[in-house]
């Protein structure tokens, strides 16, 4: 018999919960509901996985994990790995957040793919948490926003309802792994700024690895320049290579370069930025500050001015 834990705190304020007509009841929700029948569990917390969407009323029963079930680690580490196989979105009645699978009225992932592969083998090894209500039996059902109150999970609740059911928190968020970029085969995007044009390649190269670090794009977005964020006019080809390396879930930072304090232009990656940017995922830039070759070529220029002066007198 599982241990059963209480995670109603996560759900305790009124607006983390919504009335809910049993019969409206979709497979990604999170439903806690009364059952008399059940003698050790009589308000289940459900991530629902199956509704039974064919079977006639009377015969028919909801099926999923009782996260009651789960302690807190594990329920969080569930969704965690949901989240890297599919999206979140916004339940059209209640307007609280579901994950994105299939159901009688929603063309969405299905269920069958997460319980192959994370129920069943991250789950049902360890801990005896899979359970079937009647729908006779169910009464007081409210669809759950919980309070997660881990990364990424917890940026759910920030997040406004995006209309026409479209997938608010797309899969990979959060788990995106960008790799340092390739300078090397950036060299042609980097030689249209003359700084990097006079360093030549190989002093590209260097000076980019050297006086480059991370930022997030949110941070230097209002002040980047040479970036067109709207990715339906960049390269057909392009974007389907972005489409394949965001599945992957990693990819090469985009590179920019900083003149000033308030002024960044992109250098290269620019479908990289637009698609991470239609995707709500925050993309990582490897940012090359400038600053130190000008402070250089102030100082050379003003010793070259003192020698040519001593040389005149």
């Amino acid at each position: 018999m599982p241990t059963k834990y209480n995670h109603r705190k996560f759900y305790l304020k009124p607006e983390h919960r919504r009335s809910l007509g049993k019969f409206n009841m979709q497979a990604g929700m999170i439903v806690t509901f009364k059952y008399k029948e059940s003698k050790r569990d009589k308000r289940p917390l459900v991530f629902v996985m199956d509704t039974d969407e064919f079977v006639k009323k009377e015969n028919k029963k909801i099926s999923g994990i009782n996260l009651n079930y789960l302690p807190i680690s594990y329920l969080n580490k569930f969704f965690i790995k949901i989240l890297d196989k599919v999206g979140w979105e916004h339940d059209r009645y209640t307007k609280l957040p579901k994950v994105d699978l299939w159901d009688e009225e929603n063309p969405g992932v299905r269920p069958t793919i997460i319980y192959k592969k994370i129920v069943k083998i991250f789950l049902l090894n360890r801990i005896d948490c899979w359970r079937s209500y009647n729908y006779d039996k169910i009464t007081s059902v409210e669809h759950v926003n919980f309070n997660f109150n881990v990364k990424p999970l917890n940026e759910l609740k920030s997040l406004a309802p995006k209309p026409g059911g479209r997938a608010l928190f797309p899969k990979g968020r959060g788990t995106m792994k960008f790799k340092n970029p390739n300078l090397l085969f950036e060299w042609d995007e980097a030689k249209r700024y003359p700084e990097f044009q006079e360093m030549g390649k190989s002093g590209w190269v260097t000076y980019a690895t050297k006086n480059g670090y991370v930022a997030n794009f949110s941070q230097i977005k209002t002040n980047l320049g040479n970036v067109d964020l709207d990715l339906s006019k960049l390269d057909k080809n392009k974007r389907k290579r972005f489409e394949k390396t965001f599945e992957k879930r990693i990819m090469e930072m985009s590179i920019a370069v900083k003149f000033g304090k308030n002024d960044y232009d992109l250098v290269a990656g620019n479908t990289r930025v637009a698609g991470c940017f239609s995707k709500d995922v925050d993309q990582k830039i490897w940012v090359v500050d400038l600053n130190p070759y000008y402070i250089k070529k102030e100082a050379e220029d003003k010793t070259e001015e003192e020698s040519f002066r001593k040389n005149k007198k």
